[in-house]
């Protein structure tokens, strides 16, 4: 069993998952402690961040919290788009 104390370690996940590929020779577990609604500053680790939408005020503010900065409303890098096929002159 491998413990990941915080899901929003990426160094701990990775190692996590290269012990996971490394057994083979028996069954592996890895546990990873989150926070519903992360970043979420009035809605974090409550069941309001599961049952009920963030709300345009909330959104704004989780945003500024992971991004360190003010982002649009509505936001998506180029290459995550691209897998759609998302057309951006069309879009324009």
């Amino acid at each position: 069993m491998t413990r990941v104390a915080d899901a929003n370690d990426l160094e701990l996940l990775a190692r996590a998952f290269e012990t996971f590929q490394k057994t083979t020779d028996r069954p592996t577990l890895i546990i990873v402690d989150s926070h519903i609604g992360y970043g979420s500053p009035h809605k974090q680790d409550s069941n309001a961040a599961h049952g009920e939408p963030l709300g345009e005020e909330e959104v704004r503010l989780t945003k500024k919290f992971m991004a360190g900065r003010r982002m649009p409303s509505f936001w998506c890098r180029r290459a995550c788009a691209n897998i759609f096929g998302w057309n951006w002159k069309a879009r324009a």
